[in-house]
């Protein structure tokens, strides 16, 4: 569901976002890395709606991810708010337009 959104927000205001995983050899793992130039955000996304975590980085990640890399936690919920103050967990319903507002 939350590729979908992804894919449709890209394609119907015609976006140049590129998805991407992210997944390293320890089986750490990204769910998306949405990129359109040099702006990168960090989205993981959770079917739950109550006991939500923020998005931590693996050490393999913090190499190539910087702290300020917005970072999402998607979700099955109906409202914002902040995890940390790296991660803001977003409902799947707002991801496209919360998204066009960071690039």
């Amino acid at each position: 569901m939350v590729f979908s959104e992804l894919v449709k927000t890209r394609d119907n205001f015609l976006l140049d976002w590129e998805i991407f995983t992210w997944r390293t050899k320890e089986k750490h793992e990204i769910d998306f890395v949405l990129k359109s130039g040099q702006k990168v955000v960090l989205i993981e996304s959770k079917m739950a709606i109550q006991n939500i975590k923020p998005l931590s980085l693996d050490s393999e990640a913090t190499k190539v991810f910087t702290p300020q890399t917005p970072k999402i936690v998607c979700y099955a919920g109906h409202k914002m708010e902040r995890l940390d103050q790296e991660t803001l967990a977003v409902p799947v319903s707002n991801l496209g337009r919360y998204l066009m507002e960071l690039f």
